[in-house]
């Protein structure tokens, strides 16, 4: 999962302000993150493919 550095307790400690990396914060505002994992299951598989399906239909309702 991507987080922009300005983020990050130990940016933040050096001064760093989010506000500062608009495109870095939007970019990480906008996105999803997946499980990816060797030993996903075919149940646990078929849960995130519904989940997107509905969050992607409800995006376009």
């Amino acid at each position: 999962h991507f987080q922009p550095l300005p983020l990050l307790t130990v940016y933040k400690k050096l001064g760093y302000d989010i506000n500062d990396y608009p495109v870095a914060y939007r970019n990480y505002a906008q996105e999803i993150s997946l499980p990816v994992f060797y030993d996903i299951t075919d149940q646990q598989q078929q849960q995130v493919v519904e989940a997107v399906v509905q969050s992607v239909n409800e995006v376009l309702a």
